[in-house]
């Protein structure tokens, strides 16, 4: 876990699994088994599947002071453990510190989340200019373990929180923007497309060579385009009208 993140345990729970949790952690740092393997090598972990009896967790991490520029994303993993125990979340958001009652904004919020890693991006575009503080929370009851890998700001560069994290932007062009239906993405080098909702979920992937162009449709909304490349990934809103 980075030395600067907080962790706070708010509930009674005691942890099933002494193995990963030896002295009831409200988070930990989980290394990938043959079973289950993280993005990466490792991830953080939370339990919800107590040997106290059967309370909600209440189970915070905390990123350090973020300063947000413009253009800005949050993105991470998240998988459930086991999918017949599927963990929920939440994700909060602070403007002014990282004392438990300053996280005011609700960022997102799952009562389950699936059992394959699946990737999330947040519109932080409220918040431009701002120094913030991100939490993520294990609030299920009696489930099992969340996991939560690549957490990563997309759009302030230099900016790094941890577990696995890197900020980039790359060379990508991307018209027209709004579109009425077809939307073009150039790229400068070999680069991964993604195509992605506001749930998070990945609709398209395009592997595209250096110079190359990758053309889709979707139905009227918004979405966002992530690029990863050598450079590192970068992420671009988009409406189609």
């Amino acid at each position: 876990m980075p030395n600067d993140f907080v962790l706070r345990c708010l509930d009674s729970g005691i942890a099933n699994s002494t193995n990963l949790f030896p002295n009831n952690e409200a988070w930990a740092i989980f290394t990938g088994s043959s079973n289950v393997s993280p993005i990466g090598t490792q991830c953080a972990i939370s339990q919800s599947w107590f040997s106290s009896g059967s309370v909600a967790a209440n189970r915070w991490m905390i990123t350090p002071a973020i300063e947000l520029g413009t253009n800005v994303y949050l993105q991470w993993d998240a998988r459930a453990y086991e999918s017949a125990y599927p963990d929920g979340y939440e994700i909060k958001l602070s403007t002014t510190n990282n004392n438990t009652e300053s996280f005011t904004a609700t960022l997102f919020s799952t009562v389950s989340e699936v059992g394959d890693w699946t990737n999330h991006v947040i519109d932080l575009s409220e918040y431009l200019d701002e120094t913030v503080y991100i939490a993520f929370i294990q609030n299920s009851n009696d489930m099992n373990i969340i996991m939560i890998d690549n957490i990563k700001i997309i759009g302030t560069a230099g900016v790094h929180i941890g577990i696995d994290n890197v900020v980039s932007e790359n060379n990508v062009s991307i018209y027209p923007n709004p579109s009425n239906g077809l939307v073009h993405v150039l790229v400068s080098e070999n680069s991964v497309v993604k195509v992605i909702d506001l749930t998070g979920k990945i609709l398209e992937t395009h592997n595209a060579v250096a110079g190359s162009e990758v053309n889709f449709t979707q139905s009227a909304g918004m979405y966002f385009i992530q690029v990863e490349n050598s450079n590192g990934t970068s992420v671009h809103k988009v409406v189609i009208e």
